[in-house]
């Protein structure tokens, strides 16, 4: 139960918190971590594979608690096998750095991936494998505090795949063979955030009305990509 109550203060808190930034060496915290659980458990065979150098722009405190909640969920889904390797790094998807944490341990029904980051909803039974299902909902609201999202691949006895990083770049236009830049215009309501990091132009159209809820603007994204975060 104080578990319990721990775990729901924490999700409460990564919402409430101010955000510091600072660069933040993911790789010496997921060592650190690995480290740990090796320690409390010496006699489990488990290879650690961790990436040097993932450095990004982040919460220390808050990206912590991401790497700490997957590596510990992988030591834990990992545990009914003999051997097993969990790996953390980084590649390249859709246009930007993303990292990941997978494993080689129990896995899960795809089928029901998108009940993973909701708090207290499991896909094991607490007698194989403990816990309170609110880890990863707790995951899940940090990553997007930092402007990105996560996603999680899996297969029942084959492993899962957790990936995150910022939300892949708003490309406004193509490249057609004669190699000249197409702009698109969206239009957007009110409750659009203005504040984003994009290098958009707002400007009035007059050949536009706009209903009783919307907004005489449109955006003009301009032909870089737009919508990246800093930290990743």
């Amino acid at each position: 139960m104080m578990q319990l109550i721990d775990d729901l203060l924490n999700l409460s808190r990564v919402t409430s918190s101010v955000l510091q930034s600072e660069s933040v060496d993911l790789s010496a915290i997921a060592r650190s971590i690995a480290d740990e659980l090796t320690s409390r458990e010496p006699e489990r065979k488990v290879e650690f594979v961790i990436t040097a150098a993932e450095k990004v722009d982040g919460d220390p405190q808050l990206l912590k608690i991401v790497l700490d909640n997957l590596l510990r969920n992988s030591w834990k889904y990992t545990s009914a096998h003999p051997s097993a390797r969990i790996e953390f790094g980084s590649r390249r998807e859709d246009g930007r750095t993303v990292y990941f944490v997978s494993d080689d341990g129990a896995g899960f029904d795809p089928r029901s991936a998108d009940r993973l980051f909701q708090p207290f909803q499991r896909l094991h039974p607490t007698a194989e494998f403990p816990g309170n299902g609110v880890g990863l909902a707790t995951v899940q609201r940090i990553v997007r505090r930092h402007g990105g999202e996560i996603w999680a691949k899996a297969e029942v006895e084959q492993g899962q795949l957790f990936i995150f990083g910022s939300r892949p770049p708003l490309t406004a236009f193509r490249q057609p063979e004669d190699h000249r830049r197409v702009r698109q215009t969206i239009f957007t309501r009110p409750s659009t955030r203005l504040d984003s990091p994009h290098p958009a132009t707002r400007y009035k159209d007059p050949r536009w009305s706009p209903g009783p809820s919307e907004t005489p603007y449109r955006f003009l994204l301009k032909s870089s990509p737009v919508g990246c975060h800093r930290w990743f």
